[in-house]
């Protein structure tokens, strides 16, 4: 017997994690310059194309796969193609943390934008399942706020890897 989540924490966790997706997504953004110092300096000495691709990759993963999953999410059971998506998501940033050359950061970036079509194209639906039409809109607009504050924190609060520690050692 599947449990039975209440609707708003179902809405509170697609909102939890669609932040997070926006964070990690502008991370990059806001990295860019320490990745494009030499290797020497701790970074991977990348050109202004190499940057262009590696902000690109992500996008064009994403872009090309979201139909793939919103066909999928007609025919599959959809929760299960978000659970294994924010899994694929949730590792692959993690990967992106322990890149060790700019082709890994490369691919584990393209795999970011794999796991997040397969949920990002899915989770609004899903919310719709839950919401009749009278309160629909505003449990959207709820998830959907996450976009702006995600994107605002990821290039803003991971402006550098240093600056992110310091961030959080407040709460520890």
């Amino acid at each position: 017997m599947m449990l039975k989540l209440p609707r708003i924490f179902v809405v509170s966790l697609l909102f939890l994690i669609n932040l997070l997706n926006y964070m990690d997504r502008l991370t990059i953004a806001g990295i860019l310059s320490e990745l494009q110092l030499s290797p020497s300096e701790g970074g991977f000495g990348i050109t202004d194309a190499e940057a262009g691709i590696l902000s690109s990759i992500f996008v064009f993963t994403y872009m090309l796969l979201s139909p793939v999953f919103g066909f999928l999410g007609d025919r599959v059971p959809r929760k299960m193609i978000m659970a294994v998506g924010v899994l694929v998501w949730a590792v692959s940033t993690m990967l992106c943390s322990f890149a060790s050359s700019y082709s890994e950061l490369l691919v584990f970036r393209s795999m970011v934008g794999f796991g997040e079509a397969s949920y990002a194209t899915i989770a609004p639906t899903l919310i719709a399942d839950l919401y009749p039409v009278e309160q629909r809109a505003t449990a959207l607009a709820f998830y959907f706020t996450a976009t702006p504050l995600g994107s605002a924190l990821g290039k803003e609060v991971f402006k550098s890897p240093s600056s992110a520690v310091r961030s959080l050692l407040p709460f520890f």
